[in-house]
């Protein structure tokens, strides 16, 4: 898939596989590498809901001594969408606790939301933005952390960057536990 516009997706099911019926001279079969038979679709001209496409001879990419003789199947169905903006908040997740003599205060996640484009057949759905998991048993070394996020597949972020998320941990001091 060429050329698609910014902030649209193609809508499950994607077709990946076609197959492709080609003539030639025996000798071109064997130079092939059937991996490096591609179709190119052009998405430039995609325009909102399910639309079919045709499949045409000059979409492969073949060497010259071959020909396309057939394209199955000889057109595709796609339904795109728009992606829409929406606001979520990050859940900073944690893990094991913190080392003796230390308490969680608080825990502090800038940005507190992050700006996320989703299909339209998730608006109304919970969409959650998660943490990697924060390992509490390191806050005697470190109090600041930079975790990756968790997300669905079908979200993506305006212009592609996944935003960087600080967790700052706030401890106090406490006694140690007698038993």
């Amino acid at each position: 898939y060429l050329n698609a516009p910014v902030e649209w997706v193609l809508e499950e099911p994607k077709v990946m596989e076609v197959k492709v019926m080609l003539t030639g001279p025996v000798q071109a079969f064997q130079l092939l590498h059937p991996d490096s038979l591609k179709i190119s679709l052009d998405l430039k001209q995609l325009r909102p809901g399910s639309q079919e496409i045709a499949l045409t001879r000059d979409m492969v990419k073949t060497p010259s001594n071959l020909t396309v003789a057939g394209i199955t199947p000889e057109r595709i169905r796609i339904t795109a969408s728009r992606l829409l903006p929406l606001t979520v908040p990050i859940e900073v997740l944690t893990e094991n606790t913190p080392p003796s003599g230390m308490a969680v205060q608080s825990i502090t996640v800038i940005p507190t939301e992050v700006k996320v484009l989703i299909p339209r057949r998730l608006r109304g759905k919970r969409i959650r933005i998660l943490t990697e998991p924060v390992d509490l048993s390191l806050l005697d070394v470190q109090k600041i952390f930079t975790p990756s996020l968790r997300y669905p597949p079908e979200i993506q972020f305006p212009g592609a960057k996944t935003p960087m998320i600080r967790v700052i941990v706030k401890t106090r001091t406490e006694p140690p536990s007698r038993r």
